[in-house]
């Protein structure tokens, strides 16, 4: 299969392309029993149509049995698109000789030869269109059924995702995977993303890190993102910043002020903002700030009173920024400049500035588009401090870069770029999807170990003076989703700027407002839109773990079952941050609601090792507790299973005692102890025999069933 198809396919999951197709209300209106059976059906059909109609109909089943016709899609569409890839492939060599033919005839001033060449490349190119146009429909459906992996949401299609993760071997497929289970709900799939964070593969690092901010309150995923912040990959410690910023606000918060002092440029620039969306207070002219604030106001902002300084809604001045690029600050230490070298950037200037004239003049560069173009990158090259790493990419029908990885800003490198940039030749058309995916280091491109992904840009300048007429795909809406499928696993920085009258407005605009970046038309000299960086939405916020506890001890107390068992859900995410909430639940073993105490006894078997004690000194004198308080330990200890091997002895008496309320319940512990249990096989089985009850008979050959004979 060709590669480029494979990767395609997967570049574009989860990007929702057909989104609106597939709306609540629509997914509602055809729930119905033979929906997975027509989808199955239709989702195999050769018409294009009447597959999109299949995953609308798979998707809107909501079933286990959705997800394996969705994969077959998804492979068929892979299948398809490899062929159309071998067309495009051979269409690209014709290409690449009908442009060496026009080449050499605008070389030689011959009119009539040079006009033949354009008409013969405009043909190659018409041919390449209309089969490029067939390989995005099959792209559609793929998309139409990996979106659907992120949208099921029944119990029985949210395991089967969840399996995908822990056991799919291909590195995409486990991303898109992993994309499907980053949400509320899919609980059990953390330990798989636990294990893709730990990969040595950069990117599954990334992806999984993404994927676990939601379950930040989980065990172990904290402890595992503290780690992921000392990676080499700015990208890695982003993701991590990014889920430790969801955790209570007396755990984020410190952990984060001492980041943003340690960490540079973008990445700094990032964490201020996460610690602006949970303090409404910001340093970003002078990090260091940060410690001295949090020792003055860490009460205030806890305990909710804190209320921001006006001169945090200033406007950030030049402090930090090392120069500018058409007006759009350069606050980064690892960037990128990627520049439209095609024939229309030698179109004369319309307008001009100060600056760029007198970098102009010292290089005697021409009054052209590129020529401007060049003095901005020059001069912005100039300014970097020598701990700053940067790179070029020119592009026109195909692109260059200046260094296959990154360099440092020391003046010998600086000049090498420089005379590098002012040695390019331009081509013909614009070939912004190549530019696109060699600035983002071809990230779907590679898998495995090495120093590629760290070497990634945080912050790309990307300027323009035409709309995409070259490249595997030429149309916005496309491009726009391919880039925000490759930035959900980086997070970089995109800053776009338009020069002329004939620049694709629309598409930088959103390429730089997809990435929270500036967009910059040069016609009118305006920074079309704001800064955004990334904070922590509201509802993803979570206050001090004092406050949190408070809440739900108070929610304990409510007359309404499901209110204590959403306090008890809430105990068992802050027990993670704050021991002493086992003291709180054991307090409340005895609730009058069974619900309630199977509840509880769940959030009790979730501390471990630390519940066990306690637990034991119940069942040990049980006369000494009502039998709600026994029952719901026992209930705990069961779940605990075979760490909890020290109440043998006593579930054996419990079992032994003739007409004992706790016979049943003892026996699913000894059962849950599994191989612990073997030297007490006996003492069930008396109980099996000597008991007069058929329902407790068979509870208790149920529990025998699960010890091991010898």
């Amino acid at each position: 299969m060709n590669r480029l198809a494979a990767r395609v396919v997967l570049w574009f999951v989860a990007l929702g392309v057909l989104a609106p197709a597939l709306g609540v209300e629509e997914r509602r209106a055809a729930a119905g029993g033979d929906d997975l059976a027509k989808g199955r059906a239709l989702s195999r059909s050769k018409d294009f149509h009447e597959r999109v109609e299949g995953v609308k109909l798979l998707i809107a089943a909501d079933a286990p049995g959705s997800i394996q016709p969705l994969e077959d899609v998804i492979r068929q569409a892979t299948v398809d698109m490899a062929r159309i890839a071998k067309l495009l492939d051979d269409l690209d060599m014709r290409y690449m000789e009908a442009e060496s033919f026009w080449a050499n005839a605008r070389a030689s001033g011959d009119a009539r030869t040079f006009n033949l060449a354009k008409h013969r490349l405009k043909l190659v190119q018409n041919e390449w269109n209309a089969v490029a146009k067939e390989m995005i429909f099959h792209q559609s459906i793929a998309v139409a059924a990996g979106s659907g992996f992120a949208r099921l949401t029944s119990p029985g299609a949210i395991e089967r995702i969840e399996a995908g993760v822990r056991g799919e071997s291909d590195p995409w497929t486990r991303q898109f995977y992993a994309l499907g289970v980053a949400r509320k709900g899919c609980e059990r799939a953390v330990p798989a993303l636990v294990a893709l964070a730990r990969s040595a593969d950069p990117l599954a690092r990334a992806t999984a890190l993404r994927g676990l901010r939601p379950f930040v309150g989980e065990p172990g995923v904290f402890e595992l993102t503290k780690t992921a912040t000392e990676d080499k990959a700015w990208s890695i410690r982003l993701a991590a910043y990014a889920a430790i910023a969801r955790a209570p606000s007396d755990v984020a918060i410190p952990f984060l002020v001492a980041a943003v002092q340690r960490e540079k440029g973008e990445i700094a620039l990032a964490i201020d903002a996460m610690l602006d969306s949970l303090t409404g207070q910001s340093f970003q002219d002078e990090p260091k700030g940060w410690s001295v604030w949090w020792k003055d106001h860490e009460k205030a902002v806890l305990d909710g009173t804190f209320e921001p300084d006006e001169r945090h809604d200033a406007t950030r001045g030049d402090q930090g920024t090392f120069d500018s690029f058409f007006r759009i600050p350069v606050e980064s230490l690892n960037v990128l400049f990627t520049i439209d070298y095609s024939s229309s950037m030698e179109a004369e200037l319309t307008r001009d500035d100060a600056r760029a004239d007198a970098v102009r003049t010292a290089y005697k560069l021409p009054a052209t588009r590129l020529g401007w173009a060049q003095a901005e990158t020059i001069r912005a090259l100039k300014s970097l401090p020598v701990e700053a790493r940067f790179n070029l990419v020119v592009y026109s029908d195909r692109v260059k870069r200046f260094s296959d990885k990154s360099q440092f800003a020391t003046d010998s490198n600086k000049r090498n770029a420089i005379s590098w940039l002012l040695n390019q030749p331009t081509g013909w058309l614009t070939n912004i999807y190549d530019a696109l995916k060699t600035s983002f280091g071809d990230v779907h491109g590679k898998t495995g170990t090495g120093a590629w992904f760290a070497d990634l840009p945080d912050t790309i300048f990307f300027l323009t003076d035409g709309t995409p007429t070259r490249g595997r795909f030429q149309d916005d809406a496309s491009l726009a989703r391919l880039l925000r499928q490759w930035n959900a696993v980086v997070g970089a920085c995109i800053h776009t700027v338009g020069i002329g009258d004939e620049h694709d407005a629309e598409l930088l605009a959103t390429l730089a407002e997809t990435t929270g970046g500036l967009y910059i038309d040069l016609q009118t000299g305006k920074i079309e839109m704001a800064r955004a960086r990334p904070g922590v939405p509201a509802e993803e916020r979570r206050a001090s773990i004092a406050q949190d506890l408070v809440d739900a001890v108070e929610r304990l107390k409510s007359t309404t079952p499901a209110d204590r068992v959403s306090a008890l859900n809430d105990l068992r995410a802050i027990r993670i941050w704050k021991p002493v909430v086992l003291d709180t639940l054991l307090e409340h073993l005895s609730d009058e609601d069974a619900n309630v105490r199977h509840s509880l006894a769940g959030v009790v078997a979730s501390c471990g090792r630390d519940a066990i004690e306690p637990l034991r000194a119940i069942v040990a004198e049980p006369d000494r507790f009502t039998d709600r308080v026994v029952a719901t330990a026992l209930d705990a200890l069961e779940r605990i299973g075979g760490l909890a091997q020290v109440v043998l002895p006593h579930m054996v008496a419990m079992v032994e005692k003739p007409d004992g309320p706790f016979r049943v319940a003892a026996a699913r512990v000894l059962g849950a102890l599994g191989a612990y249990s073997m030297s007490v096989r006996g003492s069930i089985e008396k109980a099996i025999a000597t008991s007069s009850d058929p329902e407790e008979k068979a509870a208790l050959a149920a529990a025998l069933a699960r010890i091991p004979k010898k």
